[in-house]
């Protein structure tokens, strides 16, 4: 097919391809591409011809086949070709980032007074809190953005942060994206989800060997993560906080799942109720702190669950983590502002609350600068152990109270302890 062949003809041609006209067989795919070439190059010699290709990542191979036929054979044509896609693209059709006069241009997100403004042109009236809930799921992607304000219910004066939950669709299309990644690129992506939104290179490569750096290249070439040393040396962090989620959103189901089987094994509640255990396990979440800039990730992720959940600022801290951890955690948990602005705050403290008196004292006095005392919990069972053991001297040091101090005679035993003495 020529761009001088006869307009009738070459009308001809397109509407055998494209099903207008009868064809008695299926058009040859390099026939396909000069037709389509020739009709494009016919309206270009006519003016300069923009060809929008949109979502260009999800095309079929025979689409690739035509464009790439326009492109090689139509240099001297003014065609401009406009693809719009992800940037799994280059992965997928490799020889689409090698040809000649390509130009990409990466689409930075928006930033947070752009998103706000965004959010006030499609949901006019919502209040500022409304308004940054969309912003911080949105993470600065317009078509997320677009989607929130869509899916929410009832008059936008009415909403609060709580009714502004993740889209199904967001979810389902990031879902699908870390889907259609490699598996050893998919594990490495999970495995640096469990260290948070942020993370340095080498613990990631503890914990996910030393493919780690070959497939953050990768990765960060897919727009899932990208590197970050203004947050640490070595560091790396997501592309956005939702694809975080989801690639840790992997994780729960096989660590749900061992759970379930402990709590099955070892639980004195038998048969185990699934539907109890279904709701429980919903709750469970995991943000790691390997270092103090990371507290920053856990104080997001519990802003993010009060707007999941609406739990009010509510929180309860549990030490339950070696003696030498007490204080830089209470220190972080007042450093990082992980008090919640709203509802109640209580630290609970595990034994052992400190080696003797004066470290007591000590370690007291790094709760009481972030915590009030009637915030505080402490659990100590070395506190009785100098009753406990003068209990055991007095027994077996006694032969009237040796022989009849079993389980046969003593019903039980409590002990009050209010001392003064070391622990």
């Amino acid at each position: 097919m020529s761009v001088a062949q006869a307009p009738s003809a070459l009308a001809s041609e397109l509407g055998r391809i494209v099903g207008t006209e009868h064809a008695t067989a299926t058009v040859p795919a390099e026939e396909r591409a000069s037709t389509i070439r020739a009709f494009l190059a016919r309206i270009a010699a006519a003016r300069p011809l923009v060809l929008v290709v949109d979502d260009l990542h999800h095309a079929e191979q025979a689409l690739f086949d035509v464009l790439l036929h326009v492109v090689e054979w139509s240099r001297d044509a003014p065609i401009l070709l406009l693809c719009l896609g992800r940037p799994e693209l280059f992965f997928d059709h490799p020889s689409w980032g090698r040809l000649p006069g390509r130009l990409t241009l990466h689409l930075e997100p928006l930033g947070d007074e752009d998103g706000a403004g965004l959010v006030r042109e499609l949901l006019p009236g919502a209040a500022k809190e409304v308004e940054q809930r969309i912003v911080e799921i949105a993470g600065g992607n317009p078509f997320f953005i677009e989607e929130v304000t869509t899916s929410l219910d009832g008059p936008a004066e009415a909403l609060a942060p709580v009714d502004v939950p993740v889209p199904p669709t967001v979810t389902a299309l990031l879902e699908a994206r870390v889907d259609r990644i490699p598996d050893d690129e998919r594990r490495v992506l999970e495995r640096a989800a469990v260290l948070g939104l942020t993370f340095r290179e080498a613990e990631l490569t503890s914990i996910a060997g030393g493919e780690a750096a070959a497939m953050l290249g990768r990765l960060a070439d897919r727009d899932l993560v990208l590197p970050d040393p203004a947050v640490v040396p070595g560091g790396w962090r997501f592309r956005h906080a939702l694809i975080r989620d989801t690639a840790y959103g992997v994780i729960p189901k096989q660590l749900r799942a061992e759970l379930h089987t402990a709590v099955a094994e070892f639980s004195r509640t038998r048969p185990i109720n699934e539907e109890v255990w279904a709701t429980f396990a919903k709750s469970i979440d995991y943000v790691a702190t390997p270092d103090d800039s990371s507290y920053d990730d856990l104080r997001d992720a519990l802003a993010r669950i009060d707007g999941e959940i609406g739990a009010n600022g509510n929180r309860l801290f549990y030490l339950a983590t070696p003696p030498a951890a007490y204080e830089p955690i209470i220190r972080a948990i007042g450093a990082h502002g992980l008090r919640g602005e709203s509802g109640w705050s209580r630290v609970v403290v595990e034994k052992p609350y400190g080696r003797d008196l004066k470290s007591a004292m000590a370690l007291t006095g790094v709760v009481q600068e972030v915590f009030r005392e009637d915030e505080v919990f402490r659990i100590d069972h070395y506190l009785g152990k100098e009753t406990v053991q003068n209990i055991l001297v007095l027994r077996f040091a006694n032969s009237i109270f040796e022989p009849i101090w079993t389980r046969q005679y003593v019903d039980h035993v409590q002990i009050t302890a209010a001392e003064s003495l070391g622990i």
